[in-house]
């Protein structure tokens, strides 16, 4: 899930699209757009039925352009919670290029509910 993710972010990163994905099973079923936040992928996924019953990660990562810009990607405890409500088990980001907002919350409520992080 995390390779089918990475994948498809890095290909598209010539265009205008946003800097997240959902993967689940090995396939890429929801990108981000310029018009919408994470949250909103998020729960375009859970409302088109998309998901499966369990499993899957979020990938969010920087365009390649954009890695000297002031626009990173971030994540906070509001992505989490949508993350466990679509039964995501996982978060994957940037390791120098994405923001943990209230990190220390953030953390927290990922550890509660058995989402992990991982920083690549």
């Amino acid at each position: 899930d995390i390779a089918s993710g990475i994948f498809v972010l890095n290909s598209l990163c010539r265009t205008n699209t946003g800097q997240s994905a959902i993967s689940q099973q090995g396939k890429v079923i929801g990108i981000e757009t310029e018009i919408e936040n994470t949250e909103h992928l998020i729960q375009r996924c859970i409302t088109s039925k998309m998901l499966v019953k369990t499993g899957g990660v979020l990938v969010k990562l920087t365009k390649q352009n954009q890695k000297d810009n002031l626009m990173f990607p971030t994540i906070d405890n509001n992505t989490i919670i949508k993350a466990k409500e679509a039964k995501l088990e996982g978060i994957v980001i940037n390791a120098n290029y994405c923001r943990i907002i209230d990190m220390n919350k953030t953390i927290a409520i990922a550890n509660k509910y058995n989402i992990f992080i991982l920083s690549i």
